[in-house]
């Protein structure tokens, strides 16, 4: 049984795909490969990244209030396992992820 590849996202990955921006296009891509084959997981503190740079968006007027609150409400809706750091550290430390991020690495300089 192949085990999905897993793909860690953080706001800078999120946030387009909450609110219009330029990476939008793509991290909506991202996130559909969730449903084929990936896995999202985030770190424990994803959330308050995502809510801090709307937040700021808000604050420079980049984003009106309104559409705020509703990127805030959608952050839930995406349903994102969180990790605690530790966790992701693990894992990335782990055999099977060395072995692939090695592969990976060696085929895109082929």
């Amino acid at each position: 049984m192949t085990h999905p590849e897993l793909v860690v996202v953080d706001a800078s990955a999120t946030v387009p795909v909450l609110v219009p921006e330029v990476w939008s296009e793509s991290a909506h891509r991202l996130f559909a490969a969730e449903a084929r084959d990936v896995r999202l997981v985030a770190p424990a503190f994803w959330r308050l990244e995502c809510g801090n740079a709307i937040r700021k968006k808000v604050a420079r007027r980049t984003l009106h209030p309104v559409d705020g609150l509703a990127a805030l409400d959608r952050i839930e809706r995406l349903a994102l396992t969180t990790v605690d750091v530790s966790e992701l550290l693990a894992m990335m430390a782990a055999p099977a992820f060395m072995c692939r991020s090695a592969a990976r690495a060696s085929q895109k300089y082929e």
